[in-house]
């Protein structure tokens, strides 16, 4: 999405004129606890899609991790991995082998782009004043980096450091 925003905040964003380069959201969640607004600056892609389209209609989310789970197997995310989904006729969880596409929702949108942004070195408190996360320990809890990668961060910026 682009935004890192929750589907709720996301599909309810007023007009975005061509010309901005930031939006201001109120994010529904903390709008009773910390009441903390998020500047989002539009990326490129966003831009290009309201020049060449307009503002997207209005759908649900349900509508929209309908599309998404739609999308994602058109792209071929159909690798078997390891989660859980409702299984409707015990109303229970269940953790088993799935398509990935099954598993993806709008929710997966905002942890890539906090955890992608991580991954490429942006500064960790600028992903969090951008997402709304109000403390690191519960931000890096947030996102999906493995230990290897962590390791593997540190040995490019050693290489980096030292020219070696």
């Amino acid at each position: 999405m682009w935004t890192g925003l929750r589907v709720s905040d996301f599909l309810s964003l007023p007009e975005i004129k061509q010309n901005e380069d930031f939006i201001t959201v109120q994010p529904k969640k903390t709008l009773h606890s910390s009441g903390i607004k998020v500047v989002i600056p539009l990326h490129h892609h966003i831009k290009e899609v309201i020049e060449k389209r307009g503002m997207p209609r209005m759908i649900s989310d349900v509508k929209f991790n309908l599309y998404f789970k739609d999308v994602c197997k058109e792209i071929g995310l159909t690798k078997m991995v390891k989660g859980s989904l409702m299984n409707p006729k015990t109303k229970r969880k269940e953790i088993k082998m799935y398509p990935k596409y099954k598993l993806v929702s709008s929710h997966t949108c905002r942890r890539s782009f906090a955890t992608n942004l991580y991954k490429m070195n942006f500064p960790t408190l600028s992903i969090m004043n951008i997402t709304g996360h109000t403390t690191e320990k519960s931000f890096l809890t947030y996102i999906k980096v493995t230990p290897t990668e962590h390791a593997e961060k540190l040995l490019k910026h050693w290489k980096d450091y030292y020219g070696r």
